[in-house]
């Protein structure tokens, strides 16, 4: 019996120690075993969504380029400053091509929009129909924002002077003034 007695202790001392060792040692070390598996799925998901934003990249990479493409052509439609004298320059280039007579530029005072500055230019001149509609057409066309806001169209009259053909009048000519704004950067 004592026998019996002496194993049956040894047994409840084996099962206490691996009891005792579960507890102490086995139980935390699962609780951090389990605890770095949920950061390493974590981790994982976040690579994954990485993983997608890169494979977006090229996209993005388009659309930064489109982006820019549209500011540069903005800049160049609504520059930082007025440059009017290039503007004027480009007006009478074509006026002069398309040989319209008469011709007057005069900037006015500036009107501020927000983000941007109006600048209304004031264009009088003498021609041809063909060569007036030429004209609208081709200042449409600049690079530049303008925007026409007045248009007046009269026939051109001939003004006789005491018993003289009329001064530097010619047929068919009208006489057009037109009031156009040309934006710029709001400074």
């Amino acid at each position: 019996m004592a026998n019996r007695r002496d194993s049956c202790i040894l047994l409840i001392i084996a099962v206490g120690i691996t009891a005792g060792f579960y507890f102490l040692l086995f139980a935390p070390q699962q609780r951090k075993l389990s605890g770095l598996r949920a950061s390493i799925e974590a981790l994982e998901e976040q690579l994954d969504r990485q993983t997608l934003d890169l494979a977006e990249l090229p996209e993005v990479e388009a659309q930064l380029r489109r982006i820019n493409e549209l500011l540069a052509d903005y800049r160049t439609r609504i520059p930082e400053t007025a440059e009017v004298g290039n503007f004027v320059e480009e007006v009478s280039a074509i006026a002069e091509r398309l040989g319209l007579r008469h011709r007057n530029v005069v900037p006015l005072a500036p009107e501020r929009y927000g983000a941007v500055t109006a600048l209304p230019i004031r264009i009088s001149f003498e021609a041809r129909f063909p060569a007036m509609f030429d004209f609208l057409r081709e200042i449409e066309s600049l690079p530049r924002v303008a925007r026409v806001t007045g248009l007046v169209v009269e026939r051109a009259e001939a003004e006789e002077q005491a018993d003289e053909q009329p001064v530097d009048y010619v047929e068919g000519e009208f006489i057009t003034e037109l009031t156009m704004q040309v934006f710029y950067g709001a400074t």
